[in-house]
């Protein structure tokens, strides 16, 4: 994760497929238990999922699993094998937690009363998907739709993943009630309340200040692998006296682990400074990051 061979390096990968597998298997109990066997609607590959599984007569868990890999081979051919890899883990642990909580007796039976399931659905999708975007991986499924248009043809992500769920919610019309629609329509407001809660918690949005000897190639690998703009400074070191070029950056919340790991992964000896920020405007924030060129940088 951070290009370094130390020991402290491979605890904190450890520790981030440790975190994202638990975000995975939370967003999975909350569909599985919950909202699988109350016939609420979902979004995403899930309800997508739900759909072909309706119209085919297979297994939900099977019918996700098609999905997320037709999107997995999606993003690999269009983003590249460093995308992919962030992916894996939910695109093939997802489906395999539904699998599991669809062959064991019981879990699906848990409860159904269904406005306890509705509740208890978004609390697990909400804590599940904030704890892998901030261990720095993500969900696969429906996002990567939206991250090849963003990236290809400099489309919003936010509004491609709205219109790819959307579809998914109508999809699902055709064969639910009227309270399965507002149930799901309701789970959808009150796990994006619960997932950005725990996006904030203990964190805001960060400044980073680093000096390095190898800048140029960190400025480099934070515009290609994060998708976020610099500030260069002229400074000097104090103590050799030594001119040096002063990186600084803002980025949301959500990319501070991978800040973090790409400049490491350049230089594990740069001096990093990184402190909150707050009421941050501008570029990338308050307005559009397009910059009148042939490139987008991701929110």
């Amino acid at each position: 994760m951070f290009g370094s061979k130390t020991g402290t390096g491979s605890k904190d990968k450890i520790m981030q497929v440790f975190l994202l597998a638990v975000g995975v298997a939370f967003n999975a109990i909350g569909a599985g238990i919950f909202i699988l066997p109350n016939n609420f609607l979902c979004g995403g590959a899930t309800g997508y999922g739900r759909f072909i599984a309706h119209i085919a007569n297979i297994p939900t868990s099977y019918a996700v699993a098609i999905v997320s890999v037709v999107l997995f081979l999606l993003g690999l051919i269009c983003l590249g094998k460093k995308f992919a890899a962030t992916i894996i883990l939910g695109t093939f642990l997802y489906p395999a937690c539904l699998y599991i909580i669809e062959t064991v007796p019981g879990l699906q039976d848990l409860t159904h009363d269904k406005l306890l399931a509705s509740v208890f659905s978004a609390l697990f999708i909400g804590v599940g998907v904030g704890i892998v975007i901030r261990a720095g991986g993500s969900t696969g499924g429906s996002d990567v739709i939206a991250i090849v248009a963003h990236r290809k043809f400099g489309v919003s992500t936010a509004a491609v993943l709205n219109v790819v769920d959307i579809i998914a919610l109508l999809l699902q019309c055709t064969f639910a009630t009227v309270d399965d629609v507002l149930y799901g329509v309701f789970i959808i407001i009150l796990y994006t309340m619960i997932m950005n809660q725990v996006l904030i918690m203990g964190s805001s949005d960060a400044h980073f200040i680093v000096v390095s000897e190898k800048w140029e190639e960190i400025n480099e690998a934070l515009h290609k692998d994060v998708l976020t703009g610099t500030t260069l400074l002229q400074g000097r070191t104090g103590y050799l006296g030594k001119d040096q070029q002063v990186i600084i950056c803002t980025v949301r919340r959500r990319s501070v682990r991978k800040v973090k790991d790409t400049i490491l992964g350049v230089d594990p000896v740069a001096f990093t400074t990184m402190v909150p920020a707050s009421d941050v405007s501008g570029r990338g924030f308050s307005l559009d990051r397009y910059y009148g060129r042939n490139d987008y940088i991701d929110d």
